[in-house]
């Protein structure tokens, strides 16, 4: 009969403290899902730990700061008390002890590490301890006497009875005291709260950062009063708030005010927050000619596609890490894809035979999450090798199959000398495009070309189609292809140096242009264009020409 597997989850030793977000509060349901804790759990920390609440009201929530500092506290209390050297940490008394003085045994498996095992001399329980070969004397030895025989050595303890320890487990833990207070209102968080949550449904992890973060800097203007005495002096008192903390860059500015309007808008909608009047909600935003700025497009620096695949082809990987780092910009060159899809890709995703890679969104990380078929660009047939000499590593050496990701995490695991080392690839994708960026800077930095992002390969593909007579429907198909959904975005990608605009304008002759305006219009002219569509006009054109 097979037994029921058991509900209970593993109890949390370490809370991860990054997981708790700047700008939000938790309830138990955030924490349960954060966190893997069981509902009760959350409930524990408030009734016996001293996790302080907002308010009373149901159901409980906590503020982020106070979270935080909570997670130190509980982090903290989970370490084992410091005893004295040559203490070893016993798990049974949740706390460093002193060791029976018979029951030690040491063995030096190499010059780097040593390795203890002992007995609690107050629970009983083993006890373990690697300590590097350089620390061994400082920790190991205080009240012992060494005896080196390798490769095993027994050590014998010393004879005062005052070096021991006695008692049960560790010491009860502190209550949690909150060491910095937060301004905050309790009824802007419960409603912020339920905003967050209509917007994580819809939105990507980072645009939701952004919302958080631009309420939270008009808290900070306005002092955290509570968001139903909003009202138009309000207004006018943020938008210079804001020009002035983010002189630097009038496009956060820009951000901030939108992404306030947008909160202000469905903020008015709900019970209790009737009476914001629509107009001051409207008037969050900057002057038009502050939106105009930070709308405008600044000139964008990128390589040429030439050094790009100069780049990719000129590496010389000699790891597996290596190989995967120029499988990266190859795939990037061949598919123009954004960085948050590539690192996203399965294998089965590449159909090199027909040419053309397929962006899922059930698992690829496309914008929007729109699935887009994206044709692979007819570049150098070594770069297609190269991608291709990739997935057969994958499969043949790795054991991959097409429902593995294509660039995969590495696997670290430790060595005889409990030394961490890579061990191959694990079957799971890679997490952050940190990853992609950091080897396409390296390889960049060591060819001498600079600082360019994943995203300026794009910017180098598009760049190289505006410098082609093509069609409009070429022109389409480009953009398509480039995952746009409209042909301005593909044409908004790519814009004219300022040496190059140089050239052009110093080329227009006005006057000459004028002119020949004036003849396209001329009769004759269109006669003679028009008969020159028959080959045998146009043969008998050039010849007239060759005989004069």
């Amino acid at each position: 009969m097979l037994k029921t597997p058991s509900k209970r989850k593993t109890p949390v030793r370490k809370i991860p403290k990054q997981k708790i977000k700047k700008g939000r509060s938790y309830t138990a349901l955030d924490a349960v899902a954060i966190f893997g804790i069981d509902e009760s759990v959350f409930h524990r920390w408030i009734r016996e730990e001293g996790l302080i609440t907002i308010d009373d009201r149901k159901p409980s929530m906590v503020h982020w700061t106070t979270f935080q500092q909570f997670a130190d506290h509980k982090n903290s209390s989970n370490n084992m008390e410091t005893g004295k050297a040559g203490d070893f940490p016993c798990f049974g008394c949740f706390m460093k002890r002193r060791a029976f003085e018979d029951k030690i045994t040491i063995k030096k498996p190499n010059d780097m590490f040593w390795k203890a095992k002992a007995t609690c001399s107050c629970c009983g329980s083993k006890m373990n301890m690697n300590v590097s070969a350089n620390e061994f004397l400082l920790t190991i030895t205080w009240g012992y006497q060494l005896v080196e025989t390798l490769p095993l050595m027994t050590i014998k303890g010393s004879q005062d009875t005052s070096v021991r320890t006695s008692g049960g487990r560790g010491k009860k833990k502190p209550k949690f005291q909150p060491k910095i207070e937060k301004n905050f209102h309790p009824d802007n968080e419960r409603i912020k709260h339920r905003y967050f949550e209509r917007k994580l449904g819809r939105y990507d992890v980072k645009t939701v950062a952004m919302i958080v973060a631009a309420i939270g800097v008009y808290e900070e203007y306005s002092d955290y009063k509570n968001f139903k005495s909003f009202c138009y002096d309000d207004v006018k008192g943020f938008q210079k708030f804001v020009l002035i903390k983010y002189a630097h860059s009038i496009q956060t500015a820009h951000r901030v005010m939108s992404n306030l309007r947008e909160f202000f808008f469905w903020l008015r909608e709900q019970d209790g927050y009737k009476k914001i009047k629509f107009d001051d909600a409207d008037d969050l935003q900057l002057s038009r000619k502050d939106k105009a700025r930070a709308k405008a497009a600044k000139p964008k620096d990128y390589l040429s596609l030439e050094k790009w695949l100069d780049l990719a082809l000129n590496l010389k990987p000699q790891t597996d890490i290596e190989y995967r780092g120029q499988a990266m910009i190859v795939a990037l060159l061949l598919t123009g894809a954004r960085a948050d899809a590539l690192i996203s890709f399965n294998i089965g995703d590449f159909n090199l035979e027909r040419n053309y890679a397929y962006q899922d969104a059930e698992h690829v990380n496309s914008k929007n999450s729109d699935s887009y078929k994206t044709n692979l660009w007819k570049l150098k047939p070594e770069l297609r090798q190269i991608l291709d000499d990739w997935i057969d590593k994958l499969i043949n050496e790795h054991g991959f199959t097409n429902d593995d990701p294509l660039f995969p995490r590495v696997s670290i695991t430790t060595n005889e000398y409990d030394l961490f080392e890579n061990s191959g690839f694990l079957k799971e994708r890679i997490k952050s495009t940190t990853i992609l960026r950091e080897e396409l800077y390296k390889q960049l930095e060591k060819a001498g070309l600079g600082h360019f992002t994943p995203h300026t390969i794009r910017n180098s593909i598009v760049s190289l189609f505006h410098s082609l007579p093509l069609t409009l429907e070429q022109q389409k198909a480009i953009s398509q292809n480039m995952s746009h959904k409209n042909l301005g975005t593909t044409v908004g990608y790519c814009q004219v140096s300022e040496f190059r605009q140089d050239e052009l304008i110093g080329d227009l002759d006005i006057e000459q242009l004028l002119s020949i305006k004036e003849l396209q219009q001329n009769p004759k002219y269109q006669y003679i264009m028009a008969q020159m569509k028959d080959e045998e006009a146009v043969n008998k054109v050039f010849k007239a020409l060759n005989e004069d």
